[in-house]
């Protein structure tokens, strides 16, 4: 369907229209143009470049290679932009230079920009990341940035549903849909043939691609996929074009014709045969496929045997052009089987990967390097699999660096060295943590320790040191190995080792109510400074739990917002999880319930570690505890087992805090106690603040205790009155904590507005206070939740339930909102309060 025949898509090119007015008036935007593969992305961009020829236009693509190269799209776009964006990519600067250069070329543009990027449901990390980076850049930018990408087949936890979530949340991002074209489009794009309307639909489902491809063949004969009608062309070529075809299938979306010549011999004639056919067209200097499903087509029907020649072929031109660009090396090299170029291209892949925060790359050149290893000394493979478990655990693939890990260990003890041995077994250690495995992570560490503490003050001994070696729940051990790891450090004056130990004495600082924001914040400036981007993933998610848990939750709202914003756009998931998580929890503090349940969920939809799942299974389970809501259970559930399993004072106390008061809310005080007993002995001087918890909640429990927490609130709170601990509380902007202080009291004043305040918030703590002022004589209490609500299985109310109903049938929130005659806002509202109590984590979940 070439121009003029962009059938039904006539509010999708308005909408882009409309979007490119407002970005020539200096409103950027970035449009995101989803659909299923074959469905005229790209032709409905063509159309719009048509409609816009005063428009400057850069185009990019991700690639549909196994592994994809890194920031490829900036590299099509650096290209045609030239000047500074071109110097800084051809240079291999900083990831953060590029971006900059990038968004300061935008920023700066007298006349609208329009950028492309497609296929990005092919983009690596970093790529995903830039576009995080634009997005949140170019509001005051005259650029209309246009996204493609296939939205059918995408997990919940991939990383571009991800980012698209991220994206969606600016001011800038519109989206565009495509879905397939109706029977009475392809009954006009059918007339005049003679092929039948009914009949062509049901072939080609109003797929634009197959449509195109099916009226090309003059009949509905062939079988209805676009494998059949492809492989029928091609079989018409000369065997040297084919051959000429099947090379270029394998170099992969855009083709130098130089290239192409190099690598098949084919002549220029041969191209020219092959442009005629129509399977590839010119796109400037150079080849590419009209479709990438034809592409996709070629490259299957290649048998193996013959594959491997052919990317032979490819890799030789690309050697003999001088090709600098590693991951493609390293992808023909594998299928051709050369372990020595694999060995050679693979490695300086994944480290140009891991420089630009494509860590998904990084991991995936170097489990491509692992297994061709064989053939290298000792040394070097151990080398590989430790630089292997270091990306794999960058992106919360846990049980993989372990397996990788071992591997290495064994390997370093064979070549006999201790150093390395050693070191690798720390990490060990780290990765058992991650995944809760207690027992086998002291016992990763005693061995490291023995292993290097003959060695010397060491880089690596100090790094064992900053987290406390083998101490387990001796505060004094571990805070005399912190002790030990600052003087090594300050002797080895090295940027990544003073961060760690930073870190271990901003821990200390914490646990002892100290003074933890001078050592945090130098350890976030130095890894910034020096663009140590898992070193400042760390210092942030640090920092911001210790803020968190003083409750200086005002100070910590813009300091976890920045820290969310480094670490998605530096791809360190793993911090950006463990920051998210403890984000939940300051927002549940704060009484933004649904603003923590979605936080929570976000993490839990990922494959976050066990260890970084506990605070969003904790936030998630109180939200629902707090409303009374039956989901709260498995989410509590959880979260004590992982507790259990993780060992350490610190996260068995929150989990078994949170346990007594979602056992308290349900009614059973003597569950609550018995939580907290088997917390009260394991928590140590470095544990004071969990500590003051478990004291004010055996004080409300009646438990009987001598001691006064540490903390102002909960000591205000045990020592009373409660008016005065509510307000304490009421300051802090912490409101649930300050009404239950209210419910704490025997006046009656203090009780109603407590009760006032509870009604609406959390109806089980409510009925708490009302039980109270009926044991206290009190008389004309007030009616809770309404009955149909109470009897109803799930907690909905008659609205909610309506909005269930309609978000079944997947309508959207507008629609929705249409239906019922309520604000979109309003809607929002109760399709979060029904995924709360329902447990979902989406309204997939619910419709399913």
């Amino acid at each position: 369907m070439g121009p003029g025949r962009v059938l039904e898509r006539d509010s999708q090119l308005a909408a882009l229209a409309s979007y490119a007015d407002e970005a020539r008036a200096g409103d950027g935007r970035m449009v995101l143009v989803g659909g299923e593969a074959g469905i005229g992305k790209s032709t409905l961009v063509e159309e719009l470049e048509r409609g816009l020829p005063c428009a400057a236009w850069w185009w990019g693509a991700c690639d549909g290679l196994s592994t994809p190269r890194a920031l490829g799209p900036l590299s099509d776009i650096a290209v045609q932009a030239g000047g500074e964006l071109r110097a800084v990519c051809a240079a291999d600067a900083a990831r953060d230079v590029r971006f900059d250069a990038l968004t300061r070329i935008l920023r700066t543009s007298d006349d609208l920009r329009v950028v492309v990027i497609e296929d990005v449901h092919w983009a690596d990390d970093a790529t995903l990341d830039m576009l995080r980076f634009v997005g949140r850049r170019i509001r005051d930018a005259r650029v209309l940035f246009i996204v493609t990408y296939r939205d059918d087949a995408l997990g919940a936890d991939e990383p571009l549903r991800i980012t698209l979530g991220d994206l969606a949340t600016n001011r800038s991002t519109r989206r565009v849909k495509l879905g397939p074209l109706s029977e009475h489009a392809v009954r006009e794009l059918a007339a005049g043939t003679e092929l039948e309307p009914a009949e062509l639909y049901r072939l080609t489902g109003g797929s634009p691609f197959l449509l195109t491809e099916v009226l090309a063949t003059g009949t509905l004969g062939v079988p209805g996929s676009a494998r059949d009608v492809l492989l029928a062309r091609a079989a018409g070529l000369t065997p040297d074009a084919r051959s000429a075809l099947d090379h270029a299938a394998l170099i992969g979306t855009h083709i130098s014709p130089a290239l192409l010549r190099a690598a098949s011999g084919a002549s220029a004639e041969n191209l020219d045969e092959l442009l005629a056919s129509g399977i590839l067209v010119a796109d400037g200097d150079q080849l590419r496929f009209r479709h990438e499903i034809a592409r996709q087509a070629i490259q299957e029907q290649i048998p193996p045997h013959h594959a491997s020649t052919l990317h032979r072929n490819v890799l030789d031109a690309l050697l003999a052009a001088g090709c600098g660009d590693e991951a493609q090396l390293a992808f023909h090299a594998d299928v051709a089987g050369d372990d020595a170029l694999v060995l050679e291209h693979a490695p300086r892949a994944a480290r140009a990967a891991a420089a630009v925060a494509s860590h998904r790359e990084a991991a995936a050149q170097l489990e491509r390097a692992v297994r061709y290893a064989d053939s290298a000394d000792v040394a070097t493979r151990a080398g590989l699999l430790d630089e292997y478990a270091e990306e794999l655990a960058l992106v919360e693939r846990w049980d993989d660096a372990t397996t990788a890990r071992v591997a290495a260990i064994e390997l370093w003890h064979e070549a006999g060295n201790p150093l390395r041995e050693g070191r690798s077994e720390s990490r060990l250690a780290a990765v058992m943590w991650r995944l809760c495995r207690a027992s086998d992570s002291v016992a990763a560490s005693r061995r490291a320790r023995e292993l290097l503490e003959p060695l010397g003050p060491t880089t690596e001994l100090a790094e064992l040191y900053s987290v406390g070696a083998d101490a387990g729940d001796d505060a004094e051990a571990k805070a005399d190995y912190i002790e030990r790891a600052v003087e090594i450090a300050g002797e080895l004056d090295q940027p990544d080792l003073t961060i760690r130990t930073l870190n271990g004495v901003g821990y200390l600082a914490s646990g002892r109510l100290g003074d933890y924001e001078i050592p945090m914040r130098r350890a976030l400036r130095i890894a910034l400074e020096h663009g140590l981007q898992q070193q400042a993933g760390r210092s942030y998610a640090n920092l911001t739990e210790y803020l968190m848990t003083d409750f200086r939750l005002a100070e910590a709202e813009p300091m976890f917002l920045e820290a969310l914003a480094y670490c998605d756009e530096h791809d360190v998931s793993t911090y950006g999880n463990c920051v998210r998580g403890h984000y939940a929890l300051a927002l549940l503090d704060q009484g933004r319930w649904g603003e923590a349940l979605h936080e929570a969920q976000t993490v839990l939809a990922t494959r976050a570690s066990p260890i970084n799942r506990l605070t969003s299974l904790i936030a998630a389970g109180m939200v629902n505890a707090r409303r009374g809501f039956p989901a709260a259970e498995p989410f509590l559930a959880e979260a004590e087992a992982v507790a259990v399993a993780d060992d350490e004072p610190l996260y068995l106390s929150m989990a078994r805090v949170a346990c007594a008061e979602a056992a308290w809310l349900a009614g059973d005080a003597d569950a609550a106690q018995a939580q907290l007993a088997l917390i009260r002995p394991r928590l140590t001087e470095l544990e004071a603040k969990q500590k003051a918890a478990v004291i004010a909640w055996e004080k409300r429990l009646g438990v009987p205790t001598d001691e006064t927490p540490v903390l102002a609130p909960y000591a205000m709170q045990v020592a009373g009155p409660p008016r005065r601990a509510a307000e304490t509380w009421e300051k802090l902007g912490m409101p649930y904590h300050a009404a239950l202080a209210l419910g704490d009291s025997d006046d009656e004043a203090d009780l109603r507005e407590a009760l006032s305040r509870l009604d609406a918030m959390s109806p089980p703590a409510a009925h708490l206070v009302r039980r109270r002022m009926r044991k206290l004589g009190m008389r004309a209490i007030p009616v809770g939740v309404r009955a149909s609500t109470r009897a109803d299985p799930d907690g909905l109310t008659r609205r909610e339930r309506e909005v269930l109903e309609l978000v079944r049938r997947n309508l959207t929130n507008e629609q929705i909102a249409e239906r019922l005659v309520i604000s979109v806002k309003t809607v929002d509202h109760h399709v979060s309060s029904v995924l709360a109590k329902l447990g979902a984590t989406s309204r997939r979940q619910v419709s399913a």
